[in-house]
């Protein structure tokens, strides 16, 4: 006898899911039969979103785009986002995505992006005033300095580890490709 998966009820598979990454949801497990796909789109499922996991070589892999499937699952979460995970495909633009629409934010990671500013983090601060934890580490085109301190004097645990090439395994990768690609 089979079982008949897609009958089960909307919040059953609603756990399974919170059990799963994001992008497993997203690019498989959501989209299986429509009523998965329901089960997928409750914003509950998106209070937290943890795509920091995600590796270069995945990214190749699969050839995804991370950033659209980020602001997916932030549009999923329908406002009640509390904490966001991400690492070398966010940007300033998926940062502002969630700006505008997560006011309930209280904790952000990102971590080895070189596609973030101090202007992108400066808007998050003052337009998420939940915020709680911030924590952006190795991220090339952000300067940790007196100012950016300044703005982010009332997060409680505030982390801005500065970029240092030499320590960056993204930006030996991305190198290394360059010189295959030129042939250096």
């Amino acid at each position: 006898m089979g079982r008949e998966w897609a009958g089960l009820p909307l919040d059953v598979v609603a756990s399974i899911f919170a059990k799963l990454s994001a992008d497993d949801v997203m690019s498989g497990a959501g989209l299986v039969c429509h009523p998965w796909l329901e089960a997928a789109k409750v914003p509950d499922l998106w209070r937290s979103i943890d795509m920091a996991h995600i590796t270069v070589d995945h990214l190749f892999k699969f050839n995804t785009d991370y950033c659209t499937m980020a602001k997916v699952a932030v549009h999923r979460a329908d406002g009640r986002l509390e904490s966001f995970a991400g690492n070398f495909f966010v940007s300033d633009e998926l940062l502002c995505y969630i700006t505008e629409r997560s006011p309930s934010l209280k904790i952000l990671t990102v971590i080895s992006s070189s596609d973030v500013t101090n202007d992108a983090l400066g808007a998050i601060v003052d337009g998420c005033p939940r915020l709680e934890l911030l924590h952006v580490s190795d991220c090339a085109n952000i300067s940790v300095n007196a100012t950016l301190k300044a703005k982010c004097a009332r997060i409680e645990i505030l982390e801005l580890v500065p970029w240092d090439e030499d320590d960056d395994p993204y930006y030996w990768y991305w190198r290394r490709q360059d010189s295959d690609y030129w042939g250096n």
